[in-house]
């Protein structure tokens, strides 16, 4: 099928830095305090080939950025796909208004029980803090971090979108994750988002 992943062509592409400017950020006063949930979808025709992580010093906060980049997929011969690398253009969300997810008496999430749910909204962003005193002694730094993969269920297929999302159960911190929206192809070169109640994440 048209835009599917050839599985003998994927592999593991160190990361670089994306400027001369590319620094490490860390948790804290100093540096990051809360993270914005955005969704960042690339026009049509065009897939994801990298991501980055910009951080705004005056709201202290961690922002996703995406790197998208064109398809050429000429019609005479379906089979010579390739990138249009030089004009691959880097994306992020203009959004200056956010709502603030928070939470009411916080449990560590890790005792949790029963799956995540998704919790929060676009154009949204969550402050890190601590534990509930109450359930767990304020001991844990809230929310967590993510680490199960993301996957389409349908086999490998280019990206169109990817995004930031908090999950969890009320009574609990919950966790950091991303989501992912597949490209899907339609009629050779032309590519459309898949509705938004596919958007992809565990």
């Amino acid at each position: 099928m048209k835009g599917l992943i050839e599985e003998t062509t994927t592999r593991w592409i160190e990361g670089t830095s994306s400027s001369s400017k590319s620094k490490t950020v860390e948790m804290g006063i100093n540096g990051f305090l809360r993270v914005n949930f955005d969704l960042i979808i690339g026009q049509a025709g065009t897939v994801v080939t990298g991501i980055r992580f910009k951080f705004n010093s005056t709201e202290k906060s961690i922002n996703l950025e995406v790197q998208t980049t064109p398809i050429e997929w000429p019609e005479q011969d379906a089979n010579a796909i390739s990138l249009k690398s030089s004009e691959s253009t880097w994306i992020g969300s203009r959004t200056t208004s956010r709502e603030t997810l928070e939470f009411k008496n916080p449990d560590d999430p890790v005792k949790q029980k029963g799956p995540s749910m998704p919790d929060s909204v676009l154009n949204s962003f969550v402050e890190f803090t601590s534990s509930s005193y109450e359930t767990d002694l304020g001991q844990t730094v809230i929310p967590l971090f993510d680490a199960q993969p993301v996957f389409y269920y349908e086999g490998r297929r280019w990206l169109r979108g990817i995004g930031i999302m908090h999950k969890g159960k009320p009574g609990f911190g919950g966790f950091i994750t991303p989501s992912i929206v597949p490209a899907t192809p339609y009629k050779s070169i032309h590519f459309h988002p898949v509705p938004t109640n596919d958007t992809v994440f565990l």
